[in-house]
């Protein structure tokens, strides 16, 4: 594959991995409607990059993975897993806030002492 702006990336998916974990459970209550979300319908080739949308909804490129994992796309440079027409969830920014202060939250909580951050 040539390289593209996701090939250093990877999905937070290892298991063994308390951050990837913690966002498998995330995506979870997505599917289960317990994480208020958007609908967004890709209408052109340039929406079907999912850094595009993330800074058309997010203003943060770096958000594409959530919008990517959210809907099942496990190849971001496939432009066959993101058709015209497609509609995507989007999670709200400020459920993505909430998740990631909770996060930092419960590392903190999970350091000894004298490495609390």
């Amino acid at each position: 594959m040539p390289d593209s702006k996701y090939s250093n990336q990877r999905f937070h998916d290892h298991p063994q991995d308390y951050l990837s974990f913690a966002w498998l459970d995330f995506f979870r209550r997505l599917r289960e409607g317990k994480i208020r979300h958007d609908i967004f319908v890709v209408t052109s080739p340039f929406q079907c990059r999912l850094d595009a949308i993330a800074w058309k909804l997010y203003r943060n490129t770096e958000l594409w993975w959530i919008i990517g994992h959210a809907n099942g796309i496990i190849d971001p440079t496939d432009p066959e897993q993101m058709p015209i027409g497609m509609e995507l969830k989007i999670p709200k920014l400020d459920e993505i806030d909430r998740y990631i202060m909770q996060l930092r939250k419960d590392q903190r909580a999970a350091l000894p002492t004298q490495f609390a951050i």
